[in-house]
């Protein structure tokens, strides 16, 4: 059995958050389809116990409490928010500032290959056993594997 097309539209009707064309639409078919009508008095069932049903009171020191931690963790969110906007302008000038002046530059070529053949001589890697660790195989051959292009220069 499939479902009417215009059930999901039932409880925007109910709560008065239909278009007057949409209204119009869904209560020529309301008269019509029982699926629908059904929908509909389900909904206003429930909104009548809920309506009639008496809300507890909320004790005024648990109020009180919650409006005082709400307030302070507004003041936490705007104090942070406006660190990391000073800290965001920051980077973005300095950012700039190096850009413009030209001292950006990328890394001379086999840098990394070097720094790591360096690593490897001194020693670093003989207290792990990499070669069960394929990411560090990985690592190593993509920093190992000269281009051709870099390869015809040496």
């Amino acid at each position: 059995m499939t479902e009417c097309i215009f059930r999901r539209k039932i409880s925007a009707y109910f709560d008065g958050e239909l278009s007057e064309n949409e209204r119009l639409t869904l209560n020529k078919h309301l008269a019509d389809c029982e699926e629908c009508s059904t929908e509909l008095t389900s909904i206003e069932q429930v909104s009548a116990v809920f309506a009639s049903e008496d809300l507890p009171k909320i004790p005024p020191a648990l109020l009180a409490s919650v409006q005082t931690r709400t307030r302070v963790g507004a003041k936490d969110i705007r104090r942070t928010a406006g660190i990391l906007t000073a800290a965001s302008i920051a980077l973005i000038i300095a950012s700039v500032a190096l850009l413009l002046s030209g001292n950006l530059s990328a890394p001379e070529s086999g840098t990394i290959t070097r720094e790591w053949d360096r690593a490897a001589s001194n020693g670093w890697f003989d207290t792990y056993d990499y070669t069960n660790d394929s990411a560090v195989q990985l690592a190593y051959g993509f920093f190992t594997t000269i281009p051709e292009e870099d390869a015809e220069n040496e």
